[in-house]
Formats: C-alpha cells, sequence, structure tokens
C-alpha cells in the first residue's frame, strides 16, 4: 500500500479469517496495516489450536461458530473492531470437541455423509451479541 485510495466504498470493518491450521497471530500485521491505512479490521480470533477438531475431514462447525461470533459482534457494535469481547475455550473444550465434531475419515458421529451429521454444539463459552446496527456484507 502506498496511499488509501478515494475510490473505496465506506468500509465499518473487515474481517480477516485465518487459513486452515493458522491462527490470529499470523494475520495481526495484515490486521493492523489495513487499520492503518483507513480500513478497521480484525482477525477472528483463534489460536491455531482451535482447527484441531476439524482435522481429518471433519465439520468446519467450530471455526464457522468463531467467524460467526466475530461478525455479530462487529455489526452489533457498528463495526467498532475493538467491541469484541473474550470467549471461553480451553484444551479440555478442544479435545472433546475433536472427539465429538461429526465427519472425517473416522466417521465421527456415525457417518461420513454431510447430511447424515448429527447437531453437536462446539464446547466453550461465546458470549451473546446484541442485535446489528446495520448491514453486514
Amino acid at each position: 500500500f502506498s496511499s488509501p485510495s478515494s475510490s473505496l466504498p465506506p468500509i465499518k470493518a473487515a474481517v480477516i479469517v485465518p487459513g486452515f491450521l493458522t491462527g490470529k497471530d499470523e494475520f495481526q500485521p495484515l490486521a493492523d496495516s489495513l487499520t492503518a491505512y483507513g480500513i478497521p479490521s480484525v482477525v477472528v480470533p483463534a489460536p491455531n489450536w482451535h482447527w484441531l477438531p476439524c482435522i481429518g475431514g471433519r465439520s468446519m462447525r467450530p471455526m464457522l461458530e468463531r467467524i460467526d461470533f466475530t461478525v455479530r459482534h462487529l455489526a452489533a457494535n457498528d463495526g467498532d473492531i475493538t467491541a469484541i469481547p473474550k470467549f471461553d475455550y480451553s484444551v479440555i473444550d478442544c479435545w472433546n470437541d475433536f472427539w465429538t465434531n461429526p465427519g472425517g475419515v473416522g466417521e465421527v458421529g456415525g457417518s461420513a455423509e454431510v447430511d447424515e451429521y448429527p447437531i453437536v454444539e462446539p464446547r466453550g463459552y461465546f458470549p451473546p451479541a446484541a442485535e446489528p446496527k446495520g448491514r453486514v456484507a
């Protein structure tokens, strides 16, 4: 980047989603740079080890929950990237999610077929967000 473009639409905030087996720390410098250039940015607050329950072809639901958590809190706080609360997720939660997250080569949950997956709520505590204060694109 050399300077922010005047042709950019007004953006309240951008959410950066870490790639498979990467976490917030790898993408924080990008978020900081974008924020410095006028695009408030936040990385989904998950370290690398939060991907473990998804290994082996299992459901991506645990990570989708973290993305949803981040987007909902941004929308509820009018794009304030500093207003995303911390959530509680322990190594024990991760271990239990690993053994109950459906799918994969071990057919966790009884099937390798996505349509047959049981509904399993990821563990941990994720504070609920208020109603959104605008649109999410």
